[in-house]
């Protein structure tokens, strides 16, 4: 094929172009119509000379390849290896000669100019563009604080690490690594690995605002961070392993909702948080977000995510109980969380008679520390998981259940003393997985089962002494498993299964004396 005719535009939903190896010499401008296209494969085009300004357009592309187009010179030929630069290159073309708006080319302003398009031509066009300016402020704004942050630095540490460049996108470690990576419009990751001269984190690192995640691995002269690093709300991974000159964390930490992960191996000056914490995010976020708390820093409002995602998790029982005795609004926010802790304890030591789940689970006051933390687990400030695996001494399931309202999941696997459910279970409105494997003294459910109607798994593999389930199971209208394997005393199954239309996984394995299953089944 020598040339595409301009139809080709007309493939909206098409994803993958490949014309390797085609002794094409151009391509019509209707290819920029493709608005689906994520893989172009040009590799081999040998007479291809120049690539239309309407590549542009193409905000989904992610591979461009241009290997072996050995007479490609536009755009110029140290593009070709990056899809970004190159369609950025082309973007910033048809919008600087007018030809399509700002509107037009969002995705691929947001997809290429603003990752890897030239950083002047940027800026200019801004200076031109209202439309234009509003949609790349963001980012620009990025790239002047980490430019502030590398002239910050008095020791001139960042500076030696970045280089002089005024674009951070270009800026490389001695490895040749890139240091700043820009998502979606904006910097979401800085990469400072052993920038060991670095001893002080300028300020300016809290103006990143949709950093989501910071490297300080290596720099083992950092003492300190700043209460800055605090307004990295969109932070969730902050990586600080082996700096060993690091003395003490900022109670800011505290504000920082979004971490999932706060690596402190070989931080071996560290002693605040207590060294007790550092291998659990929760905990160190927690305490340090109860520090201000306490200390009047901040309002329930300002940290009320952080509460909830660390505090509630992770926060100390009796710090939490006393901050909550002096102000309302903190009481307000980790009532629930409170209520469900209280009515744990109260499952364990007033209510199971038989003090089964106290042998099991131990006497902390605390549930989070329940066998050692593997118990009970806690999100979005709420119980939302109990384990009671081989309480083996449990004959039946105290009522008090049911106050959990909103435990998603409970196990309570070989549990195998376990006879009776309490007719509460019913009330777990958000309760989408039920686990009862190996309760092989089970040998019913209660009516109260059909309740559960955010339900999707339901497991009571080798449950050997169950004879039936009952009718009220048809209820279980999300259900989408239900494992029966070595349900040996099974004998029937209710024509209420047939009412399970979410069902995709019936597993009857080993259910010896199941004759026959129910014609509804086919329903």
């Amino acid at each position: 094929i020598a040339a595409l005719p301009d139809a080709i535009g007309r493939l909206g939903a098409l994803t993958e172009l490949n014309l390797r190896r085609c002794p094409i010499t151009a391509l019509p401008d209707t290819i920029g119509e493709l608005g689906a296209l994520t893989g172009l494969n040009l590799s081999g085009c040998s007479s291809l000379v120049a690539l239309p300004d309407s590549i542009g357009k193409l905000g989904a592309l992610t591979m461009l390849n241009l290997n072996g187009c050995s007479s490609l010179t536009y755009p110029p030929k140290e593009m070709h290896g990056n899809v970004h630069k190159t369609v950025g290159f082309c973007c910033l073309k048809i919008l600087e000669d007018g030809k399509v708006s700002v509107a037009d080319v969002k995705k691929s302003i947001v997809n290429h100019v603003i990752t890897r398009g030239d950083l002047g031509r940027i800026d200019s066009l801004a200076s031109k563009d209202s439309a234009f300016a509003e949609m790349t402020k963001s980012v620009r704004a990025d790239f002047a604080a980490l430019r502030k942050l590398r002239d910050d630095d008095v020791s001139g540490a960042l500076k030696e690490f970045f280089g002089d460049g005024d674009d951070p996108r270009e800026w490389e470690d001695g490895d040749g690594d890139e240091i700043v990576t820009v998502e979606d419009g904006r910097v979401t990751k800085l990469v400072l690995y052993k920038c060991t001269k670095i001893s002080a984190l300028p300020a300016a690192i809290g103006k990143l605002g949709a950093l989501t995640e910071l490297t300080l691995c290596g720099c083992s002269n950092l003492a300190e961070l700043p209460a800055a690093i605090g307004e990295l709300k969109a932070l969730t991974i902050l990586n600080l392993i082996g700096c060993s000159s690091l003395v003490a964390l900022p109670d800011a930490i505290g504000k920082l909702a979004a971490l999932t992960m706060l690596e402190l191996r070989d931080c071996s000056s560290l002693t605040y948080p207590p060294k007790e914490m550092h291998g659990n995010v929760h905990k160190t976020v927690g305490f340090c977000c109860l520090k201000i708390l306490e200390d009047g820093k901040v309002s329930v409002a300002d940290v009320k995510k952080s509460i909830l995602n660390h505090v509630v998790s992770g926060g100390t029982a009796e710090r939490i109980d006393a901050l909550a005795s002096k102000d309302s609004a903190f009481a307000d926010i980790t009532e629930s969380a409170r209520a469900d802790f209280a009515t744990l304890r109260k499952l364990r030591d007033d209510d199971d008679t038989s003090g089964a789940i106290k042998e099991s689970v131990g006497e902390d006051e605390d549930p989070r520390m329940w066998r050692e933390g593997r118990s009970v687990t806690v999100a979005d400030g709420r119980v939302t998981m109990l384990v009671l695996y081989e309480c083996t001494k449990l004959t039946a399931l105290p009522a008090t259940i049911g106050e959990l309202k909103a435990l998603a999941t409970l196990k309570l696997g070989k549990c195998s003393s376990l006879a009776v459910l309490p007719d509460t279970i019913g009330e777990l409105g958000a309760l989408t997985k039920l686990h009862l494997y190996k309760c092989t003294s089970l040998a019913a459910l209660p009516d109260a089962i059909g309740e559960l109607k955010a339900l999707k798994s339901l497991e009571l593999f080798t449950c050997s002494s169950l004879v039936a389930l009952p009718e009220s199971i048809g209820g279980l209208d999300a259900l989408t498993e239900l494992d029966l394997q070595g349900c040996s005393s099974l004998v029937a199954l209710p024509d209420a299964i047939g009412e399970l239309g979410a069902l995709t996984k019936l597993d009857l394995r080993g259910c010896s004396n199941l004759a026959a299953l129910p014609d509804a089944i086919g329903e």
